[in-house]
């Protein structure tokens, strides 16, 4: 009777050995795509920050600070916000690049334009330089487009699968029989 016992036993512990030699590398992938996603943003930040510096370098800094806060500082988090909830962030845009262009610009304008309805409503208008606010949103898509492009053909490649894992299920026969 023990010997009966003793075996399911046994089984369940190959089986949970088995699975935990399969989760190392699921782990692994997981934190590859967190890297990657973690170094998009930082390459979003670095595309705003850099933009926003040669405006206030074109312009003057009393005229993208309204507020004594820069307008770039504004836009930053709320592009990061926008973009992780809108997949500037995901699968999606790694597995594309043109994808990974259009959900990062997608965020950068509606940050953009939630700035410029704090702007008008707190009748800062004419404390804010037009020409570098526009110079520095538009840099800030020139620059994101580039750092994206580049790291993603850089660093991930065109071939991405190593970052998923992919189950593929055949329901019937081949078509060739």
């Amino acid at each position: 009777m023990e010997h009966s016992n003793s075996a399911p036993t046994g089984q369940i512990a190959a089986l949970s050995c088995a699975q935990n030699k399969q989760l190392p590398s699921q782990r692994a992938r997981l934190n590859q795509r967190l890297l990657v996603y973690a170094a998009l943003a930082l390459c979003d930040t670095a595309a705003i920050r850099c933009a926003f510096e040669i405006a206030v370098n074109l312009k003057g800094h009393q005229w993208l600070s309204p507020n004594g806060l820069e307008l770039g500082w504004l836009i930053l988090p709320l592009h990061l916000l926008i973009g992780l909830r809108n997949g500037a962030y995901s699968n999606g845009a790694l597995v594309s690049r043109l994808d990974s262009i259009r959900l990062a610009s997608r965020s950068l304008l509606v940050a953009t334009a939630l700035v410029s309805l704090l702007i008008f409503f707190q009748a800062a208008g004419p404390l804010v330089s037009r020409l570098g606010f526009g110079t520095g949103i538009a840099l800030s898509f020139l620059f994101m487009w580039f750092l994206r492009v580049s790291f993603l053909t850089l660093f991930v490649g065109r071939d991405v699968s190593r970052m998923f894992s992919r189950l593929v299920i055949v329901d019937g026969p081949p078509s060739d029989l």
